[in-house]
């Protein structure tokens, strides 16, 4: 193959970061969001920004907070043990977001994710969500579980700026 096309391929081919995220981690990260806003605003790829940090590593929590979590001690540690899977710095997931409630650019927001950390058996994720809307930003960190209807879970809000 000319070294030619041998460069053109290489750029045509998308990175990690570029490349199409799988529909199933964009429905988490969707309900996630929905759960930190509070069900009001949908999502719109346009304002989905590159994260600016991925959570905290996880041996940093102290207990008090990991009990906080709702996650059994078991749970925390199946996390820990997949956090370094899902490290990627300017994380920007590429999805088709479900648009029946979007509000997205015209809200204003602009969204940011953490990549997922999943459990072993992905039924359990930890994602932080941060979103912003004129002088106001908010990030929390949601823990989110699967169920036969879906992903559902609590966001714990860890930062405001008004």
């Amino acid at each position: 193959m000319p070294a030619f096309w041998v460069i053109a391929l290489a750029l045509s081919t998308p990175t990690p970061a570029q490349a199409v995220t799988p529909p199933e981690t964009c429905t988490l990260l969707q309900k996630a969001y929905r759960i930190s806003t509070g069900e009001g605003h949908g999502t719109d790829l346009s304002t989905v920004g590159p994260a600016k940090t991925d959570p905290s590593p996880l041996a940093k929590y102290r207990p008090e907070f990991r009990s906080y979590t709702g996650l059994t001690p078991g749970e925390f540690a199946d996390l820990q043990a997949n956090e370094s899977a899902a490290v990627s710095p300017s994380y920007v997931p590429q999805c088709a977001w479900d648009k029946d409630d979007t509000v997205g650019e015209k809200s204003g927001y602009a969204v940011a994710f953490s990549a997922p950390i999943l459990s072993t058996d992905r039924r359990i994720a930890l994602v932080e969500v941060s979103y912003s809307k004129g002088i106001s930003a908010h990030g929390g960190l949601c823990i989110m579980r699967l169920s036969p209807a879906g992903w559902n879970g609590r966001c714990i809000n860890a930062w405001s700026i008004r």
